[in-house]
């Protein structure tokens, strides 16, 4: 069995022309039909180039929002605090417009913690999971196998909007 797995991973490596590790460190925001959070998050993404500008690209992220203030609930009398997890995966393509310019696009899955502290009430926490999809654009510039830049990434999935700035610190392979 695990020769079987290394002989598929070392044929697997030879379809692509070169591979992109990076860790990508920035600031989230997400939108909601109730209200608007922000905070952090992070993401580790893999490009597998198949030419060289383009290629498959592969994400795990997390991020971790709250609103920054007490917001209204929809019927306007309570208010409350609004905290989202996001953990998600993604999946799709890339192509590189300029030397350093690139551009993604894909699928996505998320899995969503949801909790609202509303005043003399419960806390009401609840987890979902959504396909969604998104898009992002961003440049980074290799100073030999290190990888530096930045990155605007947009999610969209059931009702939320996520969007972000990060900064990207990878590896050329």
């Amino acid at each position: 069995m695990k020769i079987a797995l290394l002989l598929l991973l070392s044929l697997n490596a030879y379809a692509f022309k070169a591979v992109n590790f990076s860790a990508r460190f920035g600031s989230a925001q997400v939108d909601s039909e109730d209200a608007t959070s922000s905070g952090t998050g992070f993401m580790i993404q893999s490009e597998l180039f198949i030419e060289n500008n383009w290629g498959v690209i592969a994400t795990y992220g997390y991020t971790d929002t709250e609103s920054d203030d007490e917001v209204a609930t929809l019927s306007g009398n309570l208010r409350s605090e609004l905290s989202i997890q996001n953990s998600y995966l993604q999946g799709g393509v890339f192509y590189y417009i300029l030397p350093g310019l690139r551009a993604a696009a894909g699928l996505s899955y998320h899995s969503i913690d949801v909790e609202i502290n509303e005043v003399n009430r419960e806390t009401d926490e609840s987890s979902e999971n959504y396909l969604g999809y998104f898009a992002s654009i961003g440049y980074a510039h290799a100073f030999s196998n290190i990888i530096l830049g930045a990155e605007y990434n947009m999610i969209k999935f059931d009702e939320y909007d996520q969007s972000g700035l990060f900064l990207i610190i990878g590896l050329l392979f």
